[in-house]
């Protein structure tokens, strides 16, 4: 756990000395609409972020009051479904940006996460083995 804890605080300081207060999960919701062309629903960015709608709304609200998205009502009148878009700023970040800039080691990444998930197998297989 702690390796994957490194390598997000890692992400968002880079971001950060880059493109100012962005932290990486930000920037992945940033993604995930552009991902979706021109606009994607709060439910959709979720999803593709793992999180929960509420959890997702916080991002969305944050972003933006930075300018870097906009929220509008549904295409279809329930008020309960919203569209979000990216302002000519979220686009700028989204093309500026690509995960591929980011200068992270992936095989590092890949040989940290190998062992939190090899450690996390030998746990499991301990913890199984004494509740027997």
């Amino acid at each position: 756990m702690k390796a994957c804890l490194d390598i997000k605080k890692e992400t968002d300081t880079l971001l950060r000395s880059e493109y100012g207060q962005l932290t990486a999960r930000q920037y992945l919701i940033l993604a995930a609409i552009s991902e979706h062309g021109e606009s994607a629903s709060l439910t959709e960015v979720a999803r593709d972020n793992r999180l929960s709608t509420q959890a997702a709304r916080t991002f969305v609200n944050r972003l933006e009051e930075r300018g870097y998205l906009t929220v509008v009502g549904s295409q279809t009148g329930d008020k309960r479904k919203i569209v979000i878009r990216l302002t000519e700023a979220g686009e700028g970040i989204v093309s500026a940006c690509p995960e591929s800039h980011l200068d992270i080691d992936h095989k590092l990444v890949r040989e940290q996460l190998n062992a939190v998930m090899a450690n996390a197998d030998r746990f499991f297989e301990a913890w199984a083995c004494s509740s027997r």
